[in-house]
């Protein structure tokens, strides 16, 4: 995932900058940003990795699970 950094970082509640996700801070920084792990896809593979492995604990089987667990 490529976020904007902006005043909120809203993103940094559910993921952690440069482990799961990269900030990029306007259009050129964003196009030299894809570049950059286009043309070194390996480099960039195991934040790639972390973002898959996180975001499946915000599917909806698991919010389920949460709300059926604080609900018994």
């Amino acid at each position: 995932n490529l976020v904007r950094k902006d005043e909120w970082n809203v993103v940094e509640d559910f993921y952690e900058p440069d482990k799961e996700f990269i900030y990029f801070q306007n259009e050129k920084d964003l196009d030299n940003k894809i570049k950059d792990i286009s043309n070194n896809w390996d480099d960039y593979q195991e934040i790639v990795d972390n973002a898959y492995n996180k975001s499946l604990l915000y599917v909806t089987e698991k919010f389920i699970e949460k709300i059926d667990k604080e609900t018994k």
